[in-house]
């Protein structure tokens, strides 16, 4: 029998756990905003946020997938 959890993601329905907290969502927001961001984030936050698919990792720097682009548009900080 298939987990809660592999349920929810499978349905593309998102759980209380993916929410960001606001230092997320304020990096989150800065990698939008930037385009390819070259600075380095938090281990954690980078961590976290690619994890949940919010940004990925390119030759240039990070950015924002659209996943990420749309959770940064819905809260804005």
């Amino acid at each position: 029998m298939p987990d809660k959890e592999n349920v929810r993601k499978a349905l593309g329905i998102m759980s209380r756990r993916n929410d960001l907290t606001a230092i997320e969502v304020e990096y989150l927001h800065e990698v939008a905003r930037c385009g390819m961001l070259q600075k380095t984030l938090p281990t954690k936050v980078r961590a976290r946020l690619t994890e949940l698919g919010y940004i990925e990792q390119k030759l240039g720097g990070l950015v924002a997938t659209s996943k990420g682009k749309v959770y940064a548009a819905r809260h804005k900080t």
